[in-house]
């Protein structure tokens, strides 16, 4: 985790996933317990009823939510989920139908062009130290982004964002997968050197684009900022759900009263 400069790291883990067994009611708390001997911070994102209440006797406060957001791009896309009845699939499209026609995408008053990358470098650390502050972000370095271009499935997708002049502004990472067959776009990541609306709304727009041009029939993405939320709405997505962002920081590492930038690329929500 970085606080708002990449010379500002502290050391902090994601509760991604943990199984306890149902005959021992104390076991999820001792495995906790254990990881939390190695790394004294920890965050999570949402959770079951269950690991909520582990979370909270292991004094985790809740400092934060992640917003999820929709775009629907193809509106008939319930049809296409065979294990719901056809009167809920069709109850769907004309909600999805209304969801298009209510949240539609403005023309954005700035413009990025993206470049399609098949690694990142030094431009990374690039735009990180550009970066205003304070600000709350998980480390982004090149070897953690193109570790997420080496998924498996080959489905991820690497972009750099210059302005007009053309300065680098920025760096994204997309991706695409089948859900109940559904093809669903997904913005795993987006990162820029700015707090501007107007220029998050610009990159929303071009990614939005790029999934689009990949034959996607809806778009998911996070904001846990104003700005990214408001840019989102502005390039025609809509809220979906909001989970909780806990944490777990006995030693008061983490600077209150700042932003925290999480995106997809937090944990497993990049893939599943």
């Amino acid at each position: 985790m970085q606080a708002g400069s990449p010379d500002v790291e502290i050391p902090a883990a994601h509760t991604i996933d943990w199984l306890a067994s149902a005959k021992d009611a104390l076991c999820g708390i001792r495995l906790l317990d254990a990881a939390y001997r190695e790394v004294a911070t920890h965050y999570g994102i949402g959770g079951s009823v269950w690991s909520k209440k582990v979370h909270k006797a292991m004094r985790t406060e809740i400092f934060g939510a992640v917003q999820e957001h929709r775009k629907v791009v193809h509106p008939l896309f319930p049809l296409l989920c065979p294990s719901r009845p056809l009167h809920r699939r069709l109850a769907s499209a004309g909600k999805a139908a209304f969801l298009m026609q209510r949240f539609r995408c403005k023309r954005p008053c700035l413009r990025l062009t993206l470049e399609r990358v098949s690694a990142f470098g030094s431009e990374v650390e690039e735009v990180v130290r550009n970066t205003p502050g304070p600000m709350l972000f998980s480390k982004r370095d090149a070897a953690t982004l193109n570790y997420f271009l080496q998924y498996p499935r080959g489905t991820m997708t690497g972009w750099r964002l210059r302005d007009d002049s053309p300065r680098l502004r920025g760096f994204a990472i997309l991706n695409q997968r089948i859900e109940e067959g559904v093809k669903c776009g997904r913005i795993v990541d987006c990162f820029i050197d700015s707090r501007d609306p107007a220029l998050w709304h610009a990159a929303f727009t071009e990614l939005s684009q790029r999934l689009t041009e990949g034959g996607v029939d809806i778009i998911r993405s996070y904001s846990s900022t104003p700005w990214v939320a408001a840019a989102l709405r502005d390039s025609g997505f809509h809220p979906v759900r909001e989970a909780e962002v806990t944490l777990r920081d006995p030693q008061r590492l983490v600077p209150r009263g700042i932003p925290w930038m999480l995106s997809m690329m937090e944990g497993d929500h990049a893939i599943l």
